[in-house]
């Protein structure tokens, strides 16, 4: 056989794999998430044709990985480039081809790894690149040292620094497709082991609707949110009315919201919902839109992989061509096509940071507030659509309305202040209901 196959494991120890994962899940949960690697790693390698050398991060032990299959030894050296170059330098004599491949991904296959020595048959190197920057694979004939030196490991500039290596060693090579590794919470929601996550500390969202006279739709967006959501993710929800000459207050009380008075404007309602609320996240939104289903979870699993601010993707509840161009265009983070109607979720503790809402701000109080946040936190659009009312749209005519949004985003760049814009929107004058089609 002419064909060696390295294997890199790390000692399966609680507290000492997958540390970054354990942040989020715990280190319980992070070391049964390793061994369900592991699992994958040796089920792929036991049918590959060649030999198989498992070194061990810290000492050789008895465990799954049968000895009559895989050889077993330990890895030497201070660092991850030491290590693997001393495994190659002890595997090579012996053998006229060599693959080094991790335990840390979910996505090599057998054909993958016989492909990589395949290649070597016209190439000096073989490198399969991870999307995070480093790599799940590297093959050669003969040792090439340099390509394990002056490198930072576990950064996003390993692969591309060992590719720069071959090409300035003068090196043919070889790379496979990318795939991705498992080293944090966005990796794993992103992998078959997603059900795997189970946060250290389930953290808990705060809804807060601000309204005025919304009696005819209250009853039904507080059903829906309910409806849509895991109640155990859910702290409360918070009504802020506004001084509602309808049965609003009430209709929001009985059904189970915790209402709380305070004088109209939507920047000032949501602040004050902000300030009453309990729960490690703020969910803000409007009385009219309908959240999608599994909202809470995915902005749980947003938070979790280190976006702390964000909204979804939006749908209006009428079809019409500028209503679905508007709508296609949400799915983008340019701040000109941000609308509050798309709700808003933030960490409490970054809504805070970046300073609430502007208090004065009656309308567009979205617009204001996420540029902050986007200075202070990694801002995402969940891929997931939010259904708003097109009533506004159909009180005041489509194109109408459009036109009277982006001459409001004028005034607020050219700095009119929030004062002068509310008015401006409120003199524009309505007209009757047109219907459409659903």
């Amino acid at each position: 056989m002419t064909n060696a196959l390295i294997i890199f494991v790390k000692n399966p120890e609680r507290g000492k794999v997958k540390t970054r994962l354990s942040k989020s899940i715990g280190d319980d949960r992070a070391l049964a998430v390793y061994e369900k690697l592991l699992d994958y790693t040796r089920m792929v390698a036991r049918d590959v044709d060649a030999r198989k050398i498992l070194f061990y991060s810290s000492r050789v032990i008895s465990d799954n990985w049968d000895p009559n299959i895989f050889e077993k030894r330990l890895q030497t050296g201070d660092d991850l480039g030491q290590r693997m170059l001393n495994a190659f330098q002890t595997v090579l004599p012996q053998f006229s081809k060599a693959v080094i491949i991790g335990s840390d991904s979910m996505e090599i296959t057998k054909p993958l790894i016989n492909e990589a020595f395949r290649l070597l048959d016209d190439n000096d190197v073989v490198i399969g690149p991870a999307r995070d920057g480093g790599y799940y694979l590297l093959g050669m004939k003969t040792i090439h040292a340099d390509l394990f030196k002056n490198k930072i490991w576990s950064t996003p500039s390993v692969s591309h620094d060992t590719v720069d290596d071959t090409r300035r060693l003068g090196l043919s090579l070889a790379q496979l497709p990318p795939l991705s590794d498992i080293d944090d919470i966005k990796d794993l929601l992103a992998s078959p082991l997603r059900d795997m996550v189970k946060p250290v500390s389930v953290l808990r969202i705060s809804i807060v609707i601000p309204t005025r006279n919304e009696a005819k739709i209250i009853d039904k967006t507080l059903s829906r949110v309910l409806h849509r959501s895991d109640t155990r993710n859910i702290a409360e929800i918070i009504v802020v009315d506004g001084e509602s000459s309808d049965s609003t207050p009430g209709i929001a009380s009985a059904a189970g919201a915790r209402v709380i008075p305070c004088k109209p404007g939507r920047g000032r309602q949501l602040d004050a919902g902000a300030k009453a609320a309990s729960g490690d996240v703020l969910y803000f939104l409007h009385a009219d839109c309908i959240p999608p289903h599994g909202f809470d979870k995915a902005i749980i699993n947003a938070v979790l992989c280190g976006y702390n601010s964000g909204c979804f993707r939006l749908r209006f509840d009428a079809q019409h061509p500028i209503l679905s161009i508007i709508a296609w265009f949400s799915r983008f983070r340019i701040s000109w096509v941000r609308a509050g109607d798309q709700s808003l979720f933030v960490k409490k503790e970054t809504f805070w940071k970046a300073g609430g809402y502007d208090a004065h701000r009656a309308i567009m109080e979205d617009v204001e507030i996420i540029p902050r946040l986007k200075r202070i936190s990694t801002f995402v659009v969940i891929p997931l659509q939010i259904i708003s009312s097109a009533r506004k749209y159909m009180e005041r005519g489509i194109i109408k309305l459009q036109a009277i949004y982006i001459i409001m985003r004028i005034m607020d760049v050219q700095g009119h202040s929030p004062r002068n814009i509310y008015h401006f929107y409120k003199k524009c004058p309505r007209k009757h209901p047109i219907l459409i089609r659903e």
